[in-house]
């Protein structure tokens, strides 16, 4: 039920409730992370084009300047998932009354097959391997990943085949938005893997590199995504 404010105040980019008389809270509510939530916080996971494109028209001007810290801007990642549809990103949102109720976006996952063949760096071996149908919070990912929206399928959300399981990320991560049942490959973070990621999305060539970049496991299917989080 959205926050009733009795007399609503200015805030950083709009009054307060601001998120709720946009329906912007409404439309990620889907993609609330189950347990992230507390009275002003809750961690947003796998928005990808079809509602990247929402919040890009919905979105105020300023707030679509917005940035975690040395990230890209919310726009520019935003235009990025409406771009590249295999691509999702997580973040977090500050909820009324307080003054900074806003959407944030710090985390970025991009299939790595969508980057070629030289980004795929192949099945993880040991216990971070690629493949986790054994492991059930993987399984609960991809599921509850094909029961949101319906809007709430993930088919409504634009879910490209293969990807579906990019569409959530887990309660348990939400000080780093790390996807339910992704697990480090073990290979060190490239130089050379960020910028060619930096140029994928469309990014400016000044852009600060993640604070944290792994090649992960998205899912049970195996399918590796590049995932890329700034402080």
């Amino acid at each position: 039920m959205p926050t009733v404010i009795a007399t609503p105040v200015p805030g950083l980019y709009g009054h307060s409730g601001w998120l709720d008389d946009t329906g912007i809270r409404a439309l990620l509510r889907p993609l609330t992370a189950s347990g992230s939530e507390c009275s002003d916080y809750a961690r947003v996971q796998g928005i990808g084009a079809p509602v990247a494109e929402r919040l890009l028209a919905l979105l105020p001007a300023e707030q679509l300047e917005d940035r975690q810290n040395n990230a890209p801007a919310l726009g520019d990642l935003l235009s990025a998932a409406v771009t590249h549809p295999g691509v999702r990103l997580c973040g977090y949102m500050i909820a009324p009354p307080r003054w900074d109720e806003r959407l944030t976006i710090d985390a970025v996952l991009v299939p790595a097959s969508d980057l070629g063949p030289s980004s795929d760096l192949g099945p993880a071996s040991g216990p971070s391997g690629a493949d986790g149908r054994s492991d059930p919070a993987a399984r609960d990912a991809v599921g509850s990943a094909e029961g949101v929206g319906a809007p709430g399928t993930a088919s409504a959300l634009g879910v490209a085949s293969g990807s579906t399981a990019l569409t959530t990320a887990s309660a348990g991560a939400a000080q780093s938005g790390v996807p339910d049942g992704a697990r480090p490959t073990g290979i060190p973070p490239r130089e050379e893997h960020w910028l060619r990621i930096r140029d994928f999305l469309g990014l400016a060539a000044d852009t600060v590199a993640p604070d944290e970049l792994s090649c992960a496991c998205a899912g049970p299917g195996g399918d590796l995504a590049w995932w890329a989080w700034w402080d």
